[in-house]
């Protein structure tokens, strides 16, 4: 028997029943997808500091299939978890305080277990625990805030900070693409050589 000719094989194709090939992508699409979705739960454990696990748990794949199309989405974040973006590709610019000169980044002594500032959610001027050491004090280094009760450094003040991009999504993408579509095409030549 001759090979098939691209007529032959553009026939078969279309003539599949009831969408056998658009089935046969669709499986593909799944699986492909929750591995993806798997890939970037596992990347936010190692690229990023996990805290409240709220930005893995926001982690989905989605499969849509329309009539002669299957699209592939990843998508994590949402009302919830708005620093999404953020740790994706990082801060546009500086991030500034919006009150005050200083934003209070927690040194070890100031986190818990979880790695969450233990005095998080207002101010701490005018807290009697808490010292304030400019940084001419320090040879030049930011100020400090230091915890009277243990006299440790427990806070670095900035001015401002800029967040470097911590991609995990788009490196599971690109994963998805590299190996989803050598599956994709192994599906259309099982088909094409039932011709």
């Amino acid at each position: 028997m001759a090979d098939p000719t691209l007529d032959d094989v553009a026939n078969h194709l279309r003539n599949l029943s009831e969408g056998q090939l658009m089935d046969a992508i669709e499986l593909i699409a799944i699986d492909y997808g929750l591995q993806a979705e798997e890939r970037t739960k596992d990347l936010m454990r190692t690229v990023l500091k996990v805290r409240t696990g709220r930005l893995r748990n926001s982690v989905r794949q989605r499969v849509k299939r329309t009539k002669n199309k299957v699209t592939v989405t990843l998508q994590a974040g949402g009302k919830r978890v708005p620093y999404m973006m953020v740790h994706e590709f990082g801060s546009d610019g500086d991030i500034k305080p919006k009150r005050g000169k200083y934003l209070r980044l927690p040194l070890p002594p100031a986190k818990t277990k979880a790695g969450v500032d233990r005095r998080s959610g207002g101010s701490l001027r005018g807290d009697k625990d808490f010292k304030f050491v400019p940084a001419k004090y320090l040879k030049g280094n930011d100020p400090l805030l230091i915890h009277v009760p243990s006299g440790k450094p427990w806070y670095v003040l900035k001015r401002s900070v800029r967040i470097p991009p911590r991609p995990t999504i788009s490196k599971a993408y690109e994963w998805l693409e590299a190996n989803m579509i050598p599956a994709l095409n192994e599906a259309i030549k099982f088909e094409i050589e039932d011709l």
